[in-house]
């Protein structure tokens, strides 16, 4: 009788591995596909969810392969010598693994996510730093010459100042380009 609820025991939690993995396979598109915040609820839940699941298995894990050993008695019976336990410690420790192993793919999974995410986001900045540092250039001459160029005692004209501005982006844009941080 201990063989059989301890094997239905495991059997409960075959099922509930069996859908983890559905469910991590699922997350998987997603984050291949679209990833966002629906993806990340969605996955530290099934983490939790596994988490839970792989306590419970340990605990089972333990008690089977304590009968199993000897090193438990059930109501003063040794099952020490019973195959059917061996059996079904084997399988409990094989499933341990694969909970263990999934639990570790979906931990991969997140982090990867995560890494695409950030990415991302670099690639973003990077844009944005190089478009704040083309702002710059005519910031910096506009108020240093301020609004009027007429009148003052150098020989300059609003068009070759424009002109200055114009060619230092371009030039800025060249170096960027150059450099591969336009890609």
């Amino acid at each position: 009788i201990a063989c059989a609820l301890l094997a239905l025991a495991r059997a409960g939690t075959q099922a509930a591995f069996q859908s983890f993995d559905d469910d991590y396979h699922r997350l998987e598109s997603i984050s291949i596909r679209e990833g966002g915040r629906a993806f990340l609820e969605e996955a530290f839940l099934l983490r939790r969810r596994i988490a839970t699941a792989a306590l419970d298995l340990w605990h089972v894990k333990g008690v089977v392969r304590s009968l199993a050993d000897g090193k438990t008695k059930l109501r003063g019976v040794n099952l020490k010598d019973e195959r059917a336990l061996d059996d079904l410690a084997a399988e409990t420790d094989s499933l341990f693994q694969s909970v263990t192993e999934l639990k570790s793919d979906l931990k991969d999974l997140l982090e990867l996510h995560m890494n695409v995410k950030s990415f991302e986001m670099n690639k973003f900045l990077k844009l944005l730093a190089i478009v704040s540092f083309l702002g710059l250039i005519p910031s910096v001459l506009g108020g240093l010459l301020g609004m009027n160029v007429a009148g003052n005692p150098w020989p300059v004209t609003l068009g070759q100042v424009a002109f200055g501005v114009a060619m230092g982006m371009a030039t800025a844009l060249y170096v960027f380009a150059m450099k591969g941080w336009l890609r």
